[in-house]
């Protein structure tokens, strides 16, 4: 049997029921007529006692049934409905599956329904009269008390009416994780408080668990990319490996043999090496590490100009329509990269039509102004903010895609056709990641897919213009002094020393940042220039560039490395090196970067 709380029992002390009223009123009738003998005596008038128990009798006859059916049989239904309310009320608190703690403004238990007493191990006589502090953990408990002084003096409320997460203390010490809302209560110009606190422990863990599920989920599709990005990486290297090692044999066989098809075999093997370049150049840019030339563009002029373009990209018998706004604000883009998002997208749309007929594919560029709410609603714009852009709409009637298929569109190889295998639409993201810009998708399977594309303007992020550089033509230029060539590939250093020989140079090597640093120490006066690659064992470039900077600020040095210029410029910021050379670069940019950095050693003559 649930024990009476201390609440429960002040209500029922102030209820008093109709019997008890009449009895009363029958005491304070024979008490009234007894003074009114009394009277009658002191006057020297003796009624007897028995008319006055006969009058007291009669009054009562009088008055009291009158009184019952007037007074006290209303107050005789309304104590059963009270009694009714509180039992009523009772049995709720008892059933709740929720704990529900009342307290007083001392911060002491009044109340501890039967949910309370399962939740903290706590019999409801041992609690009640106790502290609430002894249901509540670290900080909370020691704090409450002061917490509900405050405000019952200033008012000031920070968990009332809300509800929150909260650690409770069991009977036995241990702690386990509760939602609890407090709500305030006056009663009688007393105030109470109403805590009602339940245990999440179960919905802790079963958040764990979904959590961990979808974790493992989430692990297995990155697995699952990754295999379709090295399944496809390892693909078309095999093709382009497999034609420079055919090629490269077919040239050992004529030049033993005096064939007449040298030049044919090396033209291949060169064409192979550019097609793995261009392939790495697409990693980058999905990667959003790409090589940028950063440049004002009108992308409404670009798109005008790439008309020819477009035409000799998609079949002939795809209608293209194009609706440009003509002066839209300029963006800071790579004018080569904005050209691959298009045709990319371009390409993505007429394969998607294919040969149905009546095929349309709609360009429109025009300027916006995005809110907060339309950023939000852009699925790939993690880095976008409120503001102007640029935006690129690409349109086609085509197949459409499933819905099923959207969220792996921008994996790497990821395909539904056999015709579309490639890193197209993840390069497209990677670069729109590079250049602040964003993109999201509309499709219909059956009806077509609607493709956006944002880019900031220069309002929205201002930025210096770096023109594209002149290319300058080198001829026979022909160094002077010794170059240290620092490489942790054994090849590419091999290769770079003939390359620089060539060129009239001489030729130190190191295979990491301490040896290069020890060389240029010893060899500095003699040194014309330092080709650095980045990425090395022992030590990297970054820091070995850094030190000769600091060592020898008068020496250049050139950076040659895979990553694009954009990302180096990001790593060393205005300790930009004299030159960069991308990887895989060819003997006249290498020549060409020379020419323009490397200098006349103090030990050697002047050029002539």
């Amino acid at each position: 049997m649930q024990p009476r709380t201390k609440l429960t029992s002040m209500v029922e002390e102030d209820s008093i029921s109709p019997l008890r009223l009449i009895i009363i009123m029958m005491l304070a009738i024979f008490v009234a007529e007894a003074f009114v003998m009394a009277v009658f005596y002191l006057f020297g008038e003796s009624p007897s006692l028995l008319f006055g128990f006969l009058d007291a009798g009669l009054l009562s006859l009088l008055v009291i049934p009158p009184m019952y059916y007037l007074i006290f049989r209303p107050m005789r239904r309304q104590h059963r409905q009270l009694h009714h309310s509180q039992r009523w009320l009772q049995t709720i608190t008892e059933n709740l599956p929720e704990a529900l703690v009342s307290t007083d403004g001392e911060n002491t238990v009044l109340s501890f329904n039967p949910a309370a007493e399962r939740i903290f191990g706590y019999a409801a006589g041992e609690i009640i009269g106790q502290s609430a502090s002894l249901l509540m953990a670290g900080e909370a408990a020691k704090h409450h008390g002061a917490y509900i002084r405050r405000y019952l003096q200033s008012g000031e409320s920070r968990i009332m009416g809300q509800t929150r997460e909260v650690e409770g203390k069991r009977r036995d010490g241990s702690l386990y994780p509760a939602e609890i809302q407090v709500r305030e209560i006056v009663l009688d110009d007393q105030v109470y408080f109403v805590a009602m606190m339940r245990d999440i422990t179960r919905q802790k863990m079963e958040q764990q668990r979904r959590e961990q599920m979808q974790e493992s989920i989430e692990r297995a599709q990155r697995l699952e990319s990754l295999g379709v990005l090295a399944g496809g990486i390892a693909h078309d290297f095999n093709n382009i490996i497999a034609a420079i090692m055919g090629n490269a044999e077919l040239l050992g066989i004529s030049i033993r043999e005096g064939g007449d098809d040298i030049d044919e075999c090396l033209d291949n093997i060169g064409k192979g090496c550019n097609h793995a370049a261009d392939l790495c150049r697409q990693m980058l840019a999905y990667a959003g590490r790409g090589k940028y030339v950063l440049e004002n563009v009108n992308v409404s002029v670009m798109l005008a100009e790439m008309e020819k373009l477009m035409r000799v990209s998609i079949p002939r018998s795809i209608e293209i329509e194009k609706h440009l706004q003509t002066d839209p604000p300029v963006i800071h883009a790579d004018r080569t990269q904005m050209e691959q998002v298009i045709l990319n997208l371009l390409t993505n749309a007429a394969e998607a039509i294919g040969d149905k007929e009546g095929g349309r594919i709609g360009i429109d560029c025009r300027k916006v102004d995005l809110t907060t709410a339309d950023v939000a609603k852009i699925e790939h714009g993690e880095g976008l903010h409120p503001g102007p852009y640029v935006r690129i709409e690409v349109k086609d009637n085509g197949c459409g895609i499933q819905p099923e298929d959207l969220p792996r569109l921008f994996e790497p190889f990821f395909t539904t056709k056999f015709t579309g295998r490639g890193l197209g639409m993840s390069a497209v993201l990677g670069i729109l990641r590079s250049h602040r810009g964003g993109i999201s998708i509309d499709s219909v399977p059956g009806e077509g897919t609607t493709m956006r594309v944002f880019f900031p303007t220069l309002d929205n992020y201002p930025a210096k213009v770096k023109s594209p550089e002149t290319v300058e033509t080198v001829g026979n230029w022909r160094g002077v002094g010794t170059v240290l060539v620092v490489d942790d590939e054994f090849q590419l250093r091999c290769m770079a020393c003939k390359m620089l020989t060539h060129m009239g140079f001489n030729t130190l090597t190191a295979e990491n940042g301490e040896q290069c640093l020890d060389i240029a120490g010893d060899q500095r006066q003699r040194l014309a220039a330092v080709l650095l690659d980045l990425t090395m064992p022992v030590m990297g470039g970054e820091q070995a560039y850094l030190e000769l900077r600091r060592r020898y600020p008068e020496l250049p040095v050139l950076i040659a490395s895979g990553f694009g210029e954009s990302t180096l410029e990001e790593v060393f910021g205005d300790r930009a090196p004299d030159a960069f050379v991308s990887k895989p670069f060819h003997y006249t940019d290498l020549q060409r970067a020379m020419k323009a950095t490397s200098r006349v050693p103090p030990e050697m003559p002047p050029r002539k």
